[in-house]
């Protein structure tokens, strides 16, 4: 478990490469938050990874939006070191994979949906 306790944002988790990233982070140990603008996709990706032994909880964020971004996984408990296990207090996290985005004035992506 190369990542085991480290804590990992991957945004875009609702399928494809975000979801498959969230996995594996999860398989090496990490503490996934799964961020996703789609409640349902997140929630079933972070779901699959606890049935799975991991550790996630999902997120709804638009990464496109700095109200979102603000509020996301940076200030909640997923994101905080354990208690005590690494002498490190508050936010933090040493992973994040952006899988998201939009392009530029259009309200969906090249794929045929927004993630």
């Amino acid at each position: 478990m190369k990542l085991k306790d480290q804590v990992a944002i991957v945004t875009g988790t609702g399928r494809n490469i975000g979801e498959d990233t969230a996995k594996l982070l999860a398989q090496e140990g990490a503490r996934v938050a799964v961020v996703d603008m789609d409640k349902a996709r997140g929630d079933k990706v972070a779901a699959d990874i606890v049935k799975a032994g991991g550790t996630a909880a999902g997120f709804v964020a638009d990464v496109a939006s700095e109200a979102d971004v603000a509020r996301s996984p940076f200030e909640t408990p997923a994101a905080r070191a354990p208690q005590g296990e690494d002498g490190r207090e508050g936010p933090r996290h040493e992973a994040q994979c952006n899988h998201a985005g939009r392009a530029s004035g259009r309200s969906d992506t090249a794929s045929g949906g927004g993630t």
